[in-house]
């Protein structure tokens, strides 16, 4: 195993000859074959470990052999404990989510703290294999499909080749200790269920199972990778930063599969789960203007184009009155009117967050507040009255700007459907003698 344990190393360029290697070090089999290897090949040492407090006494008893065997190697050997079931029932999460989130935080902290290039962790084969199942169960589409990674980030796993039985077999062999955990026996956890129920019954079927699925994960994987790289040149072209989010340009000379790929590739980015995305895929399929709030985003449907915002929190602020001119405020609105003798529309013409009306034509006070259906007003330019809602759809605004657009109003009607359009009764004229500059300023 030593020897395939080296080249695996060496195949996937996973840590560099003689540098600092953090271990995760749980007691079990795994991690103290880890261990036992990293020491053998060389490397500088520190271990980790962590008590999660889930099996009286036993925790304990696994802490003890990874002390007892570090003090005996000469490695240096970091042990912290958490109360798991505090943290997970704070966090509404489960018990193994919150064990996972608290192990790779410490981690890292301890990694940068003892100046450790990665943290090498025990994962093998069988956990790879439980891995694939739980992500198509989890609907993670093709990157599901390759299972874990032998790097990702600072982690790495050096053991992925090597199956838990070749594993045990060389702690015996070797006199390496190591503790079994009784919560693997728990089939209430989703892994565990799959480890100890459903492969065992393919096995049957196929005693090599395991090993086929190595081979399987690795076309899988040279075909995510493949597949990416061509779907990221595509989506290089067609995904627009904007602010707090993302527009994705759907190209009606694109096949529905490739609109369905590029959607996906941006929300499994972003963190969405499977069956979030899937979801998205759905539901945004046809109809546009239609919005769905998944997690921290929400995803809008606009014609040909998919809008992904971030949630900031912001919403939109209530109605300001404005009774005297001139008015300056400093708030969510960033709104500012000035009074002048001077005819300063020509000098404003190409600011759309600008306009220069007749004060006159003006009746205070004035009230800047987000448009609401049923507003109308005559667009300077144009003939006749329209919508705002018409005119907001005419002019292509996406769902997430028009649903955050202010207007301008006095007691007779809308004066400026801000950024956008000056109502005509209120423009300027060579009779006009004084004016209001509208300005809406962003920091």
């Amino acid at each position: 195993m030593y020897g395939q344990f080296q080249n695996y190393i060496q195949k996937h360029e996973l840590v560099r000859p003689g540098c600092h290697i953090l271990a995760a070090v749980s007691g079990g089999a795994d991690s103290m074959v880890l261990l036992a290897l990293l020491k053998k090949a060389g490397y500088s040492l520190t271990a980790a470990h962590c008590n999660f407090n889930l099996r009286p006494g036993e925790c304990d008893l696994d802490q003890q052999l990874v002390v007892d065997f570090c003090t005996r190697n000469n490695i240096p050997c970091y042990t912290k404990s958490f109360d798991t079931k505090a943290v997970a029932r704070n966090q509404q999460v489960s018990v193994e989510m919150a064990a996972r989130a608290l192990r790779y935080d410490w981690f890292e902290m301890l990694r940068q703290g003892v100046g450790a290039e990665c943290v090498a962790t025990g994962h093998h084969l069988n956990d790879n294999v439980e891995t694939f199942f739980l992500n198509i169960t989890r609907g993670s589409g093709l990157r599901g499909l390759t299972g874990m990674q032998p790097r990702q980030g600072f982690i790495v796993r050096p053991l992925l080749f090597a199956t838990r039985t070749e594993i045990e077999l060389f702690a015996r062999r070797n006199n390496i200790p190591f503790r079994k955990d009784s919560s693997n026996d728990d089939c209430s956890i989703p892994r565990n269920r799959l480890r100890n129920n459903v492969i065992p019954q393919i096995e049957k079927i196929n005693p090599s199972f395991v090993n086929t699925m190595e081979r399987n994960m690795e076309i899988w994987n040279d075909w995510y990778h493949f597949s990416t790289r061509r779907l990221h040149e595509l989506m290089d072209r067609r995904l627009t930063l904007i602010e707090h989010g993302f527009n994705l340009e759907l190209n009606p000379d694109d096949d529905a599969s490739t609109q369905r790929l590029m959607l996906f590739e941006v929300l499994s980015g972003l963190g969405f789960g499977g069956n979030q995305a899937a979801e998205c895929l759905s539901t945004l399929g046809l109809q546009t203007g239609k919005t769905l709030q998944a997690g921290q985003y929400t995803v809008i449907r606009d014609r040909n184009t998919i809008v992904i915002l971030e949630n900031t929190g912001k919403t939109n602020p209530e109605n300001l009155k404005i009774n005297t001119v001139p008015f300056l405020v400093s708030n969510a609105f960033g709104f500012t009117i000035e009074q002048s003798e001077k005819d300063e529309t020509q000098a404003y013409s190409s600011d759309k967050n600008t306009e220069c009306v007749d004060f006159q034509k003006v009746t205070l006070p004035l009230i800047l507040r987000p448009w609401q259906s049923g507003d109308r007003f005559y667009p300077l330019g144009m003939k006749g009255s329209k919508k705002v809602s018409d005119f907001l759809t005419n002019a292509k605004v996406n769902p997430a700007d028009r649903k955050n657009q202010l207007v301008l109003a006095d007691q007779n009607g809308i004066i400026w459907v801000v950024g956008m359009r000056l109502d005509s009764r209120y423009a300027t004229t060579k009779k006009t003698t004084s004016f209001l500059i509208l300005k809406r300023n962003f920091s």
